[in-house]
């Protein structure tokens, strides 16, 4: 189910009213003329519909024609699943994951390609978001070089009271939330290891959220993974047309491509992107 593109073959009308989480609409009487677009879909996909009958057919349809797919059978077990799924995702994991040092993904300092663009800002007065703040080295490097406007949000309970205590007295907000559930309007948002943390069926909704957030012209610039992971996640990875897929409905990508000045470890296996909301 992890990183799965999942093609409800139900009608518009029956998909509009509900479907499961980060699913995609592709009408069965339709599957036919939109081979071409499928084959172009993230991989492993899964079929389903309301049955199941008509996911079996498309299933067999799609393999026949050179798609590796599955049946996933009816789109609300499905649903049940992606719920279980996320669980593992909440609050408690990642508290977790800091009471017991748990962070691997963590450099522990800024990450090269995101200071260097830092430094070619000139104004300090930017409303600077970062999700999913962790230890905030990128926060840290902000406020050293003036930056006035900067909100840190995680759902850990246990990374915000680090935090807090770390930044005690300076200007800065650090939010105790679900980045999914925070509202506010910013200039740019940085994205750090915050995109591949989540759940992948909740990618759509991160772009969408991203832009509700930003203000006109605003901007989410960062680092992604250009690469699969060998394991379950987190961290989950992805490639670049996918990430484009996701975001041009809502951005225009000035930059997304493979940073120069990643880490050793993580170099060539990342992306640095530009957007800028459309």
């Amino acid at each position: 189910m992890k990183n799965a593109t999942i093609i409800d073959v139900r009608t518009v009308e029956e998909f509009e009213i509900e479907h499961a989480h980060g699913s995609i609409n592709i009408p069965y009487v339709e599957v036919p003329e939109r081979l071409a677009e499928i084959k172009l879909l993230s991989k492993p996909i899964i079929i389903c519909c309301e049955t199941g009958n008509e996911s079996e057919q498309v299933a067999a349809y799609l393999n026949y024609n050179g798609i590796e797919c599955t049946n996933g059978g009816c789109w609300y077990e499905l649903e049940n699943t992606k719920k279980e799924e996320m669980r593992t995702l909440d609050e408690n994991f990642w508290n977790e994951r800091y009471e017991n040092n748990e962070t691997g993904w963590d450099l522990g300092a800024p990450s090269p390609p995101i200071s260097a663009y830092i430094d070619t800002l000139e104004n300090k007065e930017l409303k600077i978001l970062i999700p999913g703040c962790g230890n905030a080295h990128e926060a840290e490097y902000l406020l050293e070089r003036g930056f006035a406007n900067v909100t840190l949000v995680d759902i850990s309970k246990e990374a915000v009271m680090r935090q807090q205590q770390r930044f005690q007295g300076k200007a800065i907000q650090i939010i105790h939330a679900d980045f999914f559930a925070h509202n506010g309007q910013y200039d740019l948002m940085l994205e750090q290891t915050f995109f591949c943390a989540i759940n992948p069926s909740l990618r759509e909704n991160y772009v969408k959220h991203t832009a509700e957030i930003l203000k006109p012209n605003g901007k989410l610039v960062g680092l992604l993974f250009n690469c699969e992971f060998g394991k379950e996640g987190p961290p989950f990875g992805g490639e670049k047309s996918e990430y484009e897929r996701l975001f041009s409905p809502y951005f225009n990508i000035q930059q997304m491509e493979p940073a120069a000045n990643s880490v050793k470890p993580r170099l060539g296996n990342e992306l640095f992107i530009e957007l800028t909301k459309k």
